[in-house]
């Protein structure tokens, strides 16, 4: 019986040193159980195997020594699920940085002054909005897979304020998830302070009239299921939103 005790206190002195982590203060705590699983190994060597009742009381210290090794343990895995779950929240954290096309823009009011107000009134308007999709025949489709192409057609709005001069047309596609699709030909363009990104775009003499304009963006990957959002931008500002769903 007293061998019995003496190993299965060396058992727990073993796996004390293997639950070490790094965690500094942890260490330190299971370090002090260690200790005191030593000092009544180095104190049983001199015990008597007449000496029952002290056996036993060791025996008893033992079990007590075990239970909070085992709370050891339980904080331990606990400690080792928050640290995956936090290793997991930082690299999608990570990944949308990376991306550079997640981050959603909020729309800043115009201020009421002078400037802001013949700004404002260079703002193009958009109308007549057609959303197409097309497969790799040019033919209309709604299939998600079958998906190879998108046709944004549109009316640019007259506006005798508004410069007359050749102006970039960024149109932005918002797939379901909110991801922006993009291809080799798309990139990043200035929105209100900040670099977002752009689908397609599509450069247009501008001369103060009504003008019928059309962007194209070409998949390259297959596309999911849902509603995607359009938007289109000129002079930085959003002139117009419209939609399409696949099936």
């Amino acid at each position: 019986k007293k061998s019995g005790v003496e190993q299965e206190l060396k058992n727990m002195l073993e796996q004390y040193e293997n639950m070490k982590t790094g965690n500094k203060e942890l260490n330190e705590k299971l370090s002090e159980e260690q200790a005191k699983i030593q000092k009544l190994i180095d104190e049983l060597r001199y015990v008597k195997r007449s000496n029952r009742m002290r056996i036993k009381e060791l025996e008893s210290e033992t079990e007590t020594l075990r239970n909070i090794m085992k709370s050891f343990v339980r904080q331990i895995d606990s400690l080792n699920t928050r640290n995956n779950i936090l290793r997991k929240e930082k690299k999608i954290i990570r990944n949308k940085y990376e991306s550079e096309v997640v981050e959603k823009e909020n729309i800043i009011s115009e201020r009421d002054s002078l400037s802001g107000t013949v700004k404002k009134a260079q703002k193009l308007k958009t109308y007549n909005f057609e959303a197409i999709v097309l497969n790799n025949r040019d033919k209309k489709t709604v299939r998600a897979k079958k998906m190879q192409k998108a046709e944004v057609c549109f009316l640019l709005g007259e506006n005798e304020i508004a410069r007359k001069e050749y102006k970039n047309v960024y149109m932005r596609i918002a797939a379901p998830n909110g991801m922006i699709l993009m291809n080799k030909e798309s990139g990043m363009f200035e929105y209100q302070g900040k670099e977002i990104a752009y689908s397609s775009k599509r450069k247009v003499n501008y001369k103060g009239e009504t003008m019928n304009v059309c962007i194209y963006w070409t998949a390259e990957d297959r596309q999911a299921t849902g509603k995607y959002t359009i938007n289109v931008f000129v002079d930085g500002y959003d002139i117009g939103e419209t939609s399409f769903v696949l099936k």
